[in-house]
C-alpha cells in the first residue's frame, strides 16, 4: 500500500494528468472542474480544515507542488513500521490523505492550486456511504432494494408498481450511492472498496 500510495505522486510530477482510485465512478465530464487550475485536489469536507483526499488528483506535468510532496515522502519513508494492528493509520500519515494534507498546509505557493469542494468528487464520506448502504440493504441481502436498473445500465428510483431488478448486495449499495451523487450534481463518487487495507476489498466484484 505504501508503494502504490507513493507512485501516484511521482507519476503526476513527471507526466501530469488525472489520477483516480479504481473505485471512483465518473458521473459526468470532469474538465470544467480542472480547466482553470494547474493542480486540482479534492477536499474531504466543506473546507480545507478537513484536509484533502489523495484518491482523486489532477495536475500539469512538473508542478513544483509535487516536488514538495516527493521530498516529504522520502522523509516519511524513514519512519519505522508500526506495531501490528495500526497499519491503516501508518499508511494515512506516510503516503495517504493525512500526509498529502500536511504537505499542502506547509506549501506556500498556492497560485494555480484548486481545492475542489467535496460535493463535486466526494459527495458521501465513508460514514455516510456506510449508512446509505445499510439503509438500502436492510437486514437481509436477498431483499430487493428500491433501486431500479434498466437493461442499458441506467439507475433510478422506480415508480410504485414497477419491477425492481435485484442486484448483488454490494452492487445495490453502489447503485444507490451513485444515484444519490447524480441527484446532488456530483461529478464523481468514491465507492470506498478498500482494496488497499489489510482486510482486502469490501466488495469482491471490483
Amino acid at each position: 500500500a505504501r508503494s502504490t500510495g507513493s507512485i501516484r505522486y511521482y507519476i503526476l510530477l513527471k507526466f501530469g494528468g488525472v489520477y483516480a482510485d479504481l473505485d471512483y465512478e465518473l458521473l459526468k465530464d470532469i474538465s470544467p472542474l480542472l480547466c482553470d487550475s494547474a493542480v486540482a485536489l479534492s477536499l474531504r469536507g466543506d473546507s480545507e480544515e478537513y484536509g484533502v483526499q489523495n484518491s482523486f488528483m489532477a495536475s500539469v506535468p512538473g508542478h513544483p507542488f509535487w516536488r514538495a510532496v516527493v521530498s516529504e515522502l522520502k522523509l516519511r519513508a524513514q519512519m519505522p513500521l508500526p506495531p501490528k494492528g495500526s497499519h491503516g493509520d501508518f499508511i494515512m500519515i506516510t503516503t495517504g490523505p493525512t500526509f498529502l494534507t500536511d504537505v499542502l498546509r506547509e506549501y506556500k505557493h498556492r497560485d494555480g492550486i484548486a481545492l475542489l469542494r467535496s460535493h463535486h468528487l466526494f459527495p458521501l464520506n465513508f460514514e455516510e456511504y456506510e449508512k446509505l448502504s445499510t439503509k438500502v440493504l436492510g437486514s437481509a441481502e436477498s431483499e430487493p432494494s428500491n433501486i431500479k436498473v434498466s437493461a442499458g445500465g441506467e439507475v433510478g428510483f422506480p415508480e410504485k408498481g414497477q419491477r425492481v431488478q435485484v442486484l448483488p448486495a454490494c452492487e445495490r449499495a453502489a447503485a444507490a450511492a451513485s444515484e444519490f451523487a447524480r441527484r446532488n450534481g456530483a461529478t464523481a463518487i468514491h465507492h470506498f472498496i478498500g482494496a488497499w487495507t489489510a482486510e482486502g476489498p469490501r466488495c469482491s466484484h471490483y
